[in-house]
């Protein structure tokens, strides 16, 4: 059974790891319905679908990595103590896992609150508008 939570617990950062590399190498192209980042603020233009992509991929992809050694790791030491059983612990860290990645969201839509108008226009410059010399 603790192979079985271990298994489990990976999956979501397993996931945003793909899924933040796949909006940063590979992101939709056009606004949709169907595929991508899609919220009210994401789905303005495509300047707001685009920037929405990285960050979230960025995001994503660091906060997967960050999770999934710690998350295994939990589980496997919860195993040994009788006091805790795994199958309690292996539910605790995937609700903390899903905890984070409702964060990651809302601190995507605070960036792009905070780097466009309502209308969909942009407030302010991005480093990425700046070339690198």
């Amino acid at each position: 059974m603790v192979v079985f939570f271990v298994i489990v617990d990976i999956i979501l950062p397993c996931v945003m790891i793909a899924f933040g590399h796949r909006f940063l190498t590979n992101p939709p192209k056009k606004i949709n319905r169907v595929y991508g980042y899609r919220t009210k603020m994401s789905m303005l233009n495509q300047d707001t679908w685009n920037f929405a992509h990285g960050y979230l991929g960025k995001l994503w992809k660091q906060c997967g990595m960050l999770m999934i050694i710690p998350s295994a790791f939990i589980v496997l030491l919860a195993s040994n103590d009788t006091n805790r059983p795994a199958e309690i612990v292996g539910l605790v860290v995937l609700f903390v896992q899903v905890v984070i990645l409702l964060i990651t969201v809302g601190i995507s839509e605070n960036a792009l609150k905070n780097t466009f108008r309502k209308d969909g226009s942009r407030c302010r410059k991005s480093l990425d508008d700046f070339p690198m010399k």
